[in-house]
């Protein structure tokens, strides 16, 4: 009776055994088959948005400074009464929201490029 126990465990181990080699074999194969589609994309997504990032703030910033710069230029009584209108904190929320809007609109527009295959590394 023990002997029959043992192989009968034998049997299932040695089952299991090539079952779960054979999926994780075949869950391997297509990890590395798919890796390289999905960082090619990833890369390309990242680049597109990290230029789009770079030349956004870079506007943004130079808008901001010719603002406010302009702003100071102004004469003392007039600076005074916007500086209590919080019309610089006003030009700040305005530009970051303009600057929110093209990134998403930037980021959209590349993951559309990216996917559709309009775009060549």
């Amino acid at each position: 009776m023990p002997l029959a126990l043992l192989a009968a465990a034998q049997a299932i181990y040695a089952l299991l055994r090539a079952f779960f080699f054979n999926l994780w074999t075949r869950f391997w194969a297509f990890i590395l088959f798919a890796l390289p589609l999905v960082l090619e994309k990833a890369i390309k997504l990242l680049g597109i948005g990290v230029i789009s990032y770079a030349g956004v703030d870079l506007t943004v910033d130079q808008i901001s400074d010719f603002l406010l710069s302009k702003l100071n230029g102004l004469p003392q009584d007039l600076l005074q009464i916007f500086l209590i209108m919080k019309v610089d904190a006003g030009f700040k929320i305005v530009l970051t929201a303009m600057a929110i809007a093209i990134s998403f609109k930037l980021a959209q527009s590349s993951t559309k490029m990216v996917f559709k295959g309009k775009m060549e590394a």
